[in-house]
């Protein structure tokens, strides 16, 4: 919020903002408007790792029950490979 009263831009209740993180440890933040090439790539890296986590999550999930529905053998992984999955299919 901030980065949008610096700017001079009038904030409101419910209004949604958008932003950019440029150094997370500082709290430096950029308007999406203003945002350069420069952002925290390590405040990103760990967003995108929680985010795979739980896609991964929901895809071993769906492996296991294809596999016990299919009788399929379930690899001792501890990632699903899609592409392993799709070879079930499509041999």
């Amino acid at each position: 919020m901030k980065a949008y009263q610096k700017c001079g831009l009038p904030l409101a209740t419910g209004m949604e903002i958008g932003y950019v993180v440029r150094d997370a440890s500082k709290w430096e933040v950029d308007t999406e408007r203003d945002a350069s090439s420069e952002f925290d790539v390590g405040y990103y890296g760990k967003l995108l790792e929680k985010a795979w986590d739980e896609v991964a999550f929901v895809l071993q999930q769906a492996h296991k029950r294809i596999s016990n529905i299919f009788g399929l053998a379930i690899s001792e992984k501890n990632y699903v490979n899609i592409f392993d999955l799709n070879s079930h299919f499509f041999v």
